[in-house]
């Protein structure tokens, strides 16, 4: 699964609209239906619901990583300052 497909379903699950062609991307790679369309809106599904708070999770992880890793990127680069 693409971080950015889930970055688009956060982003269609928070506003109430969707952006068709990555929801439906998501939607077929999944093999499941995370919003009922009714008319111009969408509303979560239950598998929908569920993929918010994992995506959410995911989410969080991938930037703490992020994080993580400039602080190891700035460790080293201060260390080399050290033994120079």
């Amino acid at each position: 699964m693409e971080i950015q497909h889930l970055r688009s379903f956060l982003a269609v699950a928070s506003g109430g609209g969707y952006l068709r062609a990555a929801v439906k991307a998501l939607e077929r790679e999944l093999g499941i239906a995370l919003f009922e369309r009714r008319g111009r809106r969408a509303v979560l599904t239950l598998a929908g619901s569920a993929l918010v708070e994992e995506a959410l999770t995911k989410a969080g992880l991938a930037y703490q990583v992020g994080l993580e890793a400039r602080g190891w990127e700035a460790i080293k680069t201060y260390a080399g300052r050290d033994s120079a």
